[in-house]
Parts: C-alpha cells; sequence; structure tokens
C-alpha cells in the first residue's frame, strides 16, 4: 500500500459497495 501523502502512514483499503475505498487511518481523507 502507498502511504499517505499527508501524513506518511500506510493508506488503508476497505470494501465499500462493491468497489475499493481507500483512506488514512490517520487524517481520514
Amino acid at each position: 500500500n502507498e502511504p499517505c501523502y499527508e501524513c506518511g502512514l500506510p493508506i488503508q483499503t476497505q470494501r465499500v459497495g462493491g468497489r475499493n475505498a481507500f483512506y488514512c487511518s490517520n487524517c481520514q481523507h
């Protein structure tokens, strides 16, 4: 997974409604 461009933490991947949603668990973008 790619790191967050704002805080550098790993981006999380979650299946939402049949598609992948990417979000940072730290800054929630």
